[in-house]
């Protein structure tokens, strides 16, 4: 058991540095953050399925949009973002 705790304690650490790199350049306006978003919720998703499972189809909903309300903003995700964003 503890080596699975600080399995996750140290990708939490990586997710948690790798995120914040990703803001920063975002904020930045560098376009090359939104490459490695997809990379970091790929793990992030993994982390929150095995640490925070009542909480994974909101971490889904918040990537991917609402396909219950395509009409307004909340029909639309980070996905539909970063999709959008490449073919500019």
């Amino acid at each position: 058991m503890q080596g699975i705790n600080k399995k996750f304690e140290n990708e939490l650490n990586e997710l948690v540095n790798t995120g914040t790199k990703i803001l920063k350049e975002f904020s930045e306006n560098n376009e090359k953050s939104l490459l490695g978003y997809q990379s970091w919720y790929s793990r992030a998703l993994s982390v929150i399925e095995h640490l925070l499972p009542d909480r994974l189809d909101e971490f889904k909903t918040l990537y991917e949009g609402d396909k219950k309300d395509n009409t307004t903003i909340h029909g639309y995700g980070i996905k539909t973002y970063l999709l959008d964003f490449q073919f500019k």
